[in-house]
């Protein structure tokens, strides 16, 4: 017999990735002074970078609920874990401006869409047909818990380790950063 997850457990699987999403999207402003100071790129090119995160994720919403619609909440979603993992990968790896319009502004704008609201609020509108309201405020209290969580250990990373491994460290590989 396969494991079939209780509702409650998705929620908490979806507190999760929603508050690692977000934490890490509200994380950009750490980021963001530590790309100024290695690069020298004025504050309107870096700030440029969230608008297209921003749009993009207005632009990808629609799809993502059509996505939702033909494929379901589990293969999006970790779809959008695989294209969090690629944008952090090439993040660290930048080395001009337009690399991180495409890595952040790009790549990892479709992965906090498709990691992001849309399809937790599906989800859970699959998942739970009592106490639905609850369960969308427990999975977005991630959202919260994320932001309180990852941007100060952001900028941890970033002082002792730089900001190219802060991204590393944010697709997993954190074990490297410690064991340097």
């Amino acid at each position: 017999m396969p494991f079939a997850p209780t509702p409650w457990t998705i929620a908490a699987l979806a507190f999760v990735v929603l508050g690692f999403s977000r934490g890490l999207h509200s994380s950009f402003g750490v980021f963001n002074v530590a790309l100024l100071d290695t690069f020298g790129w004025s504050r309107g090119a870096i700030a440029g970078i969230f608008a297209a995160v921003l749009t993009m994720d207005a632009l990808l919403s629609p799809l993502a609920g059509s996505l939702l619609d033909r494929f379901g909440a589990r293969k999006i979603t970790v779809a959008g874990c695989l294209v969090l993992a690629v944008g952090l990968f090439l993040s660290a790896h930048v080395s001009s401006l337009w690399h991180l319009y495409v890595s952040f502004g790009l790549v990892l704008a479709a992965g906090f869409t498709f990691t992001g609201m849309v399809p937790h609020v599906f989800l859970i509108s699959q998942c739970f047909f009592s106490n639905r309201a609850s369960a969308i405020g427990v999975i977005f209290a991630g959202s919260g818990l994320g932001i309180m969580i990852l941007a100060p250990l952001s900028e941890w990373l970033i002082s002792n380790y730089g900001w190219n491994r802060a991204f590393e460290a944010g697709r997993g590989e954190y074990f490297l950063v410690l064991d340097d």
